[in-house]
């Protein structure tokens, strides 16, 4: 009995491997952006335009977790963020 609960392991786990079956994800595309960011009183902003994608800005805040703006898609866009309670390092724009 022991030998055969031990061959039906190992075909159990052989048949589990037929099953991961690898696939290539579809290629990335680029957001097409067009913004300028500044910082004022803790704060982040970007003036957008989005032609493709997506796009929010970020506070990088110091001594504390950042900060972000929605994710907006095509048109244009005023972000900010809320106001980094011990200073703000920099406004950061990020893209999908």
């Amino acid at each position: 009995m022991g030998r055969f609960r031990r061959s039906a392991i190992g075909a159990a786990i052989s048949g589990l491997a037929l099953v991961a079956i690898p696939f290539a994800a579809a290629p990335a595309q680029a957001a097409s952006v067009n913004c300028s960011s500044w910082t004022s009183s803790g704060r982040a902003y970007a003036n957008c335009t989005v032609y493709s994608g997506q796009v929010r800005v970020r506070a990088d805040c110091s001594y504390a977790p950042d900060l972000y703006s929605p994710w907006v898609g095509s048109g244009s866009w005023y972000l900010w963020t809320g106001q980094c309670p011990w200073g703000i390092r920099g406004a950061i724009i990020e893209t999908r």
